[in-house]
């Protein structure tokens, strides 16, 4: 191996854990994010695409579709902007909530 392998290996295995434990902390404040948010709005607030893309974790570009194709998620337009209610978010995300059964049809 050259000294330049060697240099990248080591470089490597000295970034993987905290690339690994970055990624942890991101991902601990989305969820905290996402918790501040539900406890932040009430079912009659209006949120923008962004707030609705960050709370969802589903993309701006998605969320344009499905207002275009008029299915999914209900959404309100004022001014040309699109707004959702939060208790519509909130139970769109409900309602599409998986779970995963045995062939017995048990919750696994």
């Amino acid at each position: 191996m050259s000294l330049e392998e060697q240099i990248q290996s080591a470089v490597k295995a000295a970034v993987a854990p905290l690339v690994a434990e970055l990624e942890d902390r991101i991902g601990q404040l989305v969820r905290v994010s996402a918790e501040v948010q539900k406890a932040r709005y009430s079912d009659d607030t209006l949120l923008n695409e962004e707030q609705v893309a960050e709370y969802t974790g589903i993309k701006p570009k998605t969320l344009q579709q499905w207002r275009s194709g008029r299915k999914n998620l209900p959404f309100i337009k004022i001014g040309g902007a699109a707004r959702y209610l939060f208790g519509d978010v909130r139970r769109f995300v409900a309602e599409n909530k998986q779970r995963v059964t045995d062939d017995n049809g048990r919750i696994l």
